[in-house]
């Protein structure tokens, strides 16, 4: 029964987001605040956050609304490769990498003592990739106890991934046609002002 009515809270969030992002005023970060919030609360005891990959290879926050902000300062500007820690192994990777303890997982080396500040004891990692494979951002899911995702919490992360490509794509779409508009109204005016000199 409990299944069940996560289940229907999940569609119900997935749709809301998707009529956030519909909107072409709402800007990225609020619509995937409000995501990871809706997740949070149906899965109480997870810290959601999303980390994206810049122009310059470096890994920042997205959004990370119950994380520390010092703790996701810490992450911010790390470079993008298999030793960027867990999230920027799973877009480098293109694969989930899953850390159910993060005190004995090597993976944590450089960041095992930051982790243990916050209580932070398990990270599960999802890449989300575009419609050429390449890495956009990452989902990552943390637990304040040592914890595996189960095959439905898997699922539910697979389902996350490709609604946030949605959501991400289509705001970068978005993005590219406002430029693209506003170059062609400053050529127009620009020919304009010629044709009239």
């Amino acid at each position: 029964f409990d299944k069940e009515i996560k289940r229907s809270r999940l569609i119900a969030l997935e749709k809301e987001a998707l009529e956030i992002n519909a909107q072409p005023s709402v800007s990225l970060k609020p619509i995937v605040d409000y995501f990871l919030k809706g997740l949070e609360n149906v899965f109480p005891g997870m810290i959601c956050s999303v980390i994206t990959l810049q122009d310059d290879k470096r890994i920042s926050h997205l959004s990370a609304p119950s994380l520390p902000e010092s703790y996701a300062s810490a992450i911010n500007n790390n470079p993008f490769g298999d030793s960027a820690g867990p999230c920027g192994m799973a877009m480098f990777l293109k694969q989930n990498i899953f850390t159910d303890d993060i005190e004995n997982d090597s993976r944590w080396e450089n960041l095992r003592q930051l982790a243990a500040q916050y209580q932070l004891k398990a990270c599960w990692s999802f890449p989300v990739l575009d419609a050429n494979n390449e890495a956009l951002a990452a989902i990552t899911v943390y637990h304040k106890e040592i914890k595996s995702p189960s095959e439905n919490e898997i699922a539910v992360f697979a389902r996350a991934q490709n609604l946030l490509r949605i959501i991400i794509e289509n705001k970068k779409a978005e993005a590219e046609v406002r430029l693209s508009n506003e170059r062609y109204m400053l050529a127009t005016r620009v020919t304009n002002d010629a044709v009239w000199d």
